[in-house]
């Protein structure tokens, strides 16, 4: 049978009964990279030299965004697929290579069991409406990975999202996939890189390598507060500077220059993305993302080749070291981890600031964890959402001085990662204030 024969049957069979080619997704050449950002843009702030540069040496590259950046109306979600596929083309990235997922701007961290309810985005003609489904450019054959596989579109799922990764992986069965950092402090990112994954529990394919990037962290990174100097200043020279304060000691594992790429590329990729850049184009903040190099930090998730796959942390064992109230303790920095459990969290004490894990039994909507961070000058909270029932378990791993991932995990794999910042070596016990989390 052709190639393109099988492709066109799987297409057919996928839009009478959804998901039924999944497993048997033609795979296509094992594809060198595949690139998997959250909105248009990110694909080039996180990876534009990986990817041009593959290109050139004659590598194939396939680039997945999983939102196409509506943002509820502010921007055309057509306008902004256009932008990608407008800059990857000049990175050397057929359009065709580029695959658009079509899922809510700013609110992929909510996706769950039960379908979103409508959110706003512009439709082709620029008209504001409520809409309950992934959706893509019409003109040019554009089409969602939903309705290449199915032959419709998606609710606004997370098992739907899950799967649409899932088919990409299978179909083009990666040696290397960029995506967002766990820890990324823009929801939507940190929420990629959980369903990516996901979707390599999911998949069939064998274990690619794993970077991620990191776009937002904090207010000021890439480029530092610095009297006189705009937002988004450019720095060509310069590498990319460490993650700001004590995350200074997350060192990346690669780092990828710019050098190696035609003169002021990452400038002219950049330029395509005029919705994006606004009013003052030279100190738009993307500009901050103009240096001589581009890092990734390599993932420590490996996944089985086991029925059901998952993936696990290799650093850590599964066999919690420590209970909630510290016995069993082992001596800082080594790798230890506790199970949650409703009502019942966990509490990261250093120098003044905690952190507090809380896990929530949502009912049919399935479980969620809250992380809570205190301190004398800000609260934030982290909420991980698509929590298998089972144990759960947190690992926390030191990263370099003053800086520890906690990674969470059920039993099913891992879901979600944060980078925290310790001035002294934690107290870790058990906080029984979580029955009383809303």
């Amino acid at each position: 049978m052709s190639k393109q024969l099988a492709i066109a049957l799987c297409g057919l069979v996928a839009a009478a009964s959804v998901g039924s080619c999944h497993a048997h997704s033609p795979a296509f050449e094992g594809v060198d990279l595949l690139v998997v950002a959250t909105h248009p843009d990110d694909e080039v702030i996180m990876a534009g030299a990986l990817i041009a540069q593959a290109r050139a040496r004659g590598e194939s590259v396939v680039v997945a965004v999983l939102t196409n950046g509506d943002g509820g109306c502010r921007t055309s979600g057509f306008v902004r697929e256009r932008e990608s596929l407008h800059a990857l083309a000049m990175a050397g990235v057929e359009h065709q290579r580029v695959h658009f997922l079509g899922y809510p701007d700013g609110a992929l961290d909510r996706l769950g069991r039960v379908p979103l309810a409508p959110t706003k985005r512009l439709d082709a003609a620029g008209v504001c409406v409520e809409a309950t489904g992934t959706y893509a450019m019409a003109e040019d054959a554009t089409q969602t990975v939903a309705m290449q596989r199915m032959g419709h579109e998606s609710p606004y799922q997370l098992d739907a999202l899950v799967t649409d990764l899932a088919w990409l992986f299978d179909r083009y069965r990666p040696r290397r996939i960029v995506t967002a950092h766990l820890s990324d402090d823009h929801p939507d990112h940190a929420a990629t890189g959980r369903y990516v994954y996901r979707a390599l529990e999911k998949a069939s394919i064998a274990e690619p390598e794993v970077l991620l990037s990191v776009v937002h962290s904090g207010d000021d990174w890439p480029s530092p507060a610095r009297a006189g100097s705009p937002r988004g200043e450019r720095q060509p020279m310069a590498p990319t500077p460490p993650l700001p304060g004590a995350l200074a000691g997350y060192v990346p594992d690669l780092r990828v220059q710019w050098s190696d790429s035609p003169p002021g590329l990452m400038s002219r990729l950049l330029g395509a993305y005029a919705s994006q850049l606004g009013p003052a184009p030279e100190t738009s903040w993307l500009q901050s993302f103009v240096r001589s190099d581009e890092v990734f930090f390599r993932s420590p998730f490996h996944c089985t080749d086991a029925a059901p796959r998952r993936c696990f942390d290799s650093r850590v064992s599964s066999e919690p070291p420590i209970d909630a109230r510290g016995r069993g303790r082992r001596a800082w920095p080594a790798a230890t981890s506790v199970s949650l459990r409703p009502g019942v969290g966990l509490r990261i004490d250093a120098a003044g600031e905690f952190d507090r894990l809380c896990l929530r039994d949502k009912g049919d909507a399935g479980s969620e964890i809250l992380l809570h961070h205190f301190s004398p000058v800000e609260r934030l909270t982290r909420r991980f959402e698509g929590v298998r029932l089972g144990v759960t378990r947190v690992f926390w791993v030191p990263e370099g001085r003053g800086a520890a991932t906690l990674d969470l995990s059920d039993d099913a794999g891992p879901f979600g990662r944060r980078l925290v910042s310790f001035a002294s070596p934690p107290v870790i016990s058990e906080d029984p204030s979580c029955a009383g989390v809303p």
